[in-house]
C-alpha cells in the first residue's frame, strides 16, 4: 500500500490541475497532484501536428512566461511548456495513480485507488479538487454499428486514414480541422452534421473549409444524422433527401466530450444527468459533497467551448478565495 498525505489532493494534471496546484502552494498549501494517465493526458491526446487557437499569452499559466517563436503554440510545444511549468513550479505529480473511491468528511478525506502496476494507495487529505477534464469519454452516436473498429472518437494524424474513405460525423473545430488536414493529403473525406451549416467557426477555419467543400475536395451531407454504421458503410439520414448508404473505411465521430458521472458520482458528487455536468457552486467551484472541488472542463458537462484553457487556468483563484473565507478565525489557513 502506498500512502500519501498532503493539505489539498488535485486530481487531474491537464493545465487546469496544474495552475491550481501552483495557485494553492503559493498561498501556502501543500498539495499533491494525482493523474491517472500520462502526465498531461488530456494534452497528450490532442492530434498529433494540432496548433492551439489561442495566442501564447491566452494559456500561459499562472505568469510563468511560453518562450516560443511562433504566435500559437502547436501540442508539442504545449506540452513541452507545461513539463517546463510543473518542475519550475516544483510540483508533486503521481501519474498513473487512478482514484477510485474518496471517505471521510471535510478536512478529513482519504481517497483511495490503484497504480497501473495494481498497487493500492491512500491519500489523506482535508480537501479534494477534481481536475480530470472530459476528453476520455466521448459523446455516443448511440447507433448500431458505433461499436465496429473503424470508428474512433479520436483522430491522432493522417497516416490512419491515407488511401481510405472517410467520413467525419460533428460539425465543431475539431470536425472541420480534420476534415482539412485529411483532404490536403488526399483523403477522400466526407462530413455528417446535423445542421445545415458549421458551429461558429473560427474565422480562418471557416473561408478555409468553405473553399475546399466549393472544390468538391471535402463532401458534405448535411442536416443528416448517422442511422447505423456497417463494415464498409455508412447509412445516413438526410433531412432533405432521405435515407442514402454511402461506401466508408472509417468513422471519426468528434461529437465532443464530457465528464465521467460514474466517477463523480462514485466519490459522492451530484450529477446533472441531462447535461453531464456535475453540480457545483459557480461562485466557488465547490461541489455538492463540502471540501470537494471541480476545475477546468469538467464543469462546463456536455456543453462544448463553455470552459477552455484561456478560462480555467484562473479556476484556482476562486478555489483559493472560497478556502480562506472557509478558514477557522485565527486559523494557519486564514493567515496565509
Amino acid at each position: 500500500m502506498h500512502a500519501y498525505t498532503t493539505r489539498v489532493l488535485i486530481v487531474g494534471s491537464g493545465p487546469a490541475g496544474l495552475a491550481t496546484a501552483f495557485t494553492l502552494m503559493q498561498a501556502g498549501h501543500e498539495t499533491l497532484i494525482v493523474e491517472r494517465d500520462v502526465f498531461a493526458a488530456g494534452v497528450a491526446g490532442w492530434p498529433i501536428y494540432m496548433k492551439l487557437f489561442s495566442t501564447t499569452e491566452l494559456v500561459e499559466l499562472c505568469d510563468f512566461p511560453l518562450a516560443i517563436p511562433d504566435e500559437k503554440p502547436t501540442r508539442q510545444q504545449y506540452l513541452r511548456y507545461l513539463e517546463r511549468f510543473a518542475t519550475h513550479a516544483g510540483l508533486e505529480i503521481k501519474t498513473h495513480h487512478e482514484v477510485t473511491g474518496l471517505e471521510g468528511a471535510d478536512g478529513a478525506f482519504r481517497a483511495t485507488g490503484r497504480t497501473r502496476l495494481g498497487e493500492p494507495f491512500a491519500v489523506a487529505c482535508e480537501k479534494v479538487i477534481l481536475a480530470t477534464g472530459a476528453y476520455d469519454h466521448p459523446n455516443p452516436l448511440g447507433v448500431p454499428g458505433a461499436d465496429l473498429p473503424k470508428v474512433s472518437h479520436y483522430y491522432t494524424e493522417v497516416n490512419a486514414y491515407f488511401g481510405k474513405k472517410v467520413l467525419i460525423v460533428g460539425g465543431r473545430h475539431s470536425a472541420a480541422e480534420t476534415a482539412l488536414e485529411l483532404c490536403r493529403a488526399g483523403v477522400e473525406v466526407t462530413i455528417c452534421h446535423r445542421r445545415a451549416t458549421f458551429d461558429n467557426l473560427k474565422y480562418w477555419i471557416g473561408p478555409d473549409l468553405d473553399n475546399r467543400i466549393k472544390e468538391g475536395r471535402v463532401g458534405t451531407i448535411m442536416p443528416a444524422h448517422v442511422s447505423e454504421i456497417r463494415p464498409h458503410s455508412v447509412v445516413i439520414e438526410h433531412e432533405r433527401v432521405g435515407r442514402t448508404e454511402i461506401e466508408n473505411d472509417a468513422v471519426l465521430a468528434l461529437t465532443g466530450y464530457h465528464p465521467n458521472p460514474t466517477f463523480l458520482r462514485a466519490l459522492g458528487l451530484e450529477v446533472d444527468a441531462e447535461r453531464r455536468q456535475p453540480v457545483f457552486d459557480s461562485k466557488t467551484f465547490e461541489s455538492t459533497r463540502p471540501g470537494v472541488y471541480l476545475a477546468g472542463v469538467m464543469l462546463a458537462g456536455n456543453i462544448s467551448g463553455a470552459i477552455f484553457i484561456e478560462n480555467s487556468r484562473f479556476h484556482g483563484r476562486r478555489i483559493l478565495d472560497h478556502l480562506r473565507r472557509a478558514a477557522p478565525a485565527g486559523s494557519a489557513s486564514e493567515s496565509r
